[in-house]
């Protein structure tokens, strides 16, 4: 793993745990730091890391969204509330199927 593929992972391990504490300032200032890195990402693992860092903005402006509403929150860290911003932000489509 190239060292700054290594170092945007670790920031977004830390942005999470921030956002997860309600330390949103620090999980804002990380982010940045993670889009300030990724034009220095090999250009095959570009994309992928900025979808990582796209839905973690998304998670922190949720999780700040609903402070103090647990359940809210809980939901928002679920794979459920991943798959809801995924659909919100058309990253996914849903098919009816009659």
């Amino acid at each position: 793993m190239n060292t700054v593929k290594a170092l945007i992972t670790e920031y977004l391990k830390a942005a999470n745990e921030a956002a997860e504490n309600n330390n949103f300032r620090t999980a804002r200032t990380l982010h940045g730091d993670i889009n300030d890195l990724i034009d220095s990402c090999e250009e095959s693992e570009r994309e992928a890391i900025t979808l990582q860092a796209v839905r973690l903005k998304e998670y922190i402006d949720e999780l700040e969204a609903n402070k103090g509403d647990w359940l809210a929150q809980w939901y928002a860290g679920s794979a459920g509330g991943q798959a809801l911003r995924d659909v919100k932000n058309g990253r996914c489509k849903i098919i009816n199927i009659p």
